[in-house]
């Protein structure tokens, strides 16, 4: 890991470069643990993995597409930086709406398993992204 750290502060721009690169990658595994994460939440749904990656798929490129809009409206047109936080606010509350319309599940268990959810999401991104950063850097 030191090694590592020196390489990136001699280098910051190459790492940037190599992560940016890789974020796909590292986003496309993201959903495919939290698309299993909810196949265990959900297990007695007899839903299928692959309804809950697309699931899972969906409601992160509709996050995506919301937070790329934001902030090139924010860069390039208006200076709408007050709009951050009602944005992730708004990303959180229709993933709650999905997740209880698609598991058809009652209010307490799916926001109860929404949160579960949002902290396992927090976790496995931070993990994930410290992994990347100590791969990439090779």
């Amino acid at each position: 890991m030191l090694r590592q750290g020196i390489k990136s502060l001699q280098d910051p721009k190459s790492l940037v470069s190599r992560y940016v690169g890789s974020f796909a990658w590292t986003i496309l595994v993201l959903i495919t643990l939290m698309s299993f994460l909810l196949y265990l939440m959900y297990w007695k749904t007899n839903r299928l993995y692959v309804e809950h990656f697309i699931f899972t798929m969906h409601q992160q490129s509709g996050a995506f597409m919301i937070l790329t809009l934001l902030f090139a409206f924010n860069d390039y047109i208006l200076d709408i930086e007050w709009l951050g936080l009602p944005t992730i606010a708004w990303i959180g509350i229709s993933l709650l709406l999905a997740m209880k319309r698609f598991y058809r599940r009652s209010w307490p268990w799916t926001v109860l398993m929404w949160m579960v959810f949002c902290v396992l999401y927090l976790l496995l991104m931070i993990l994930e992204f410290i992994v990347t950063l100590l791969v990439v850097n090779v």
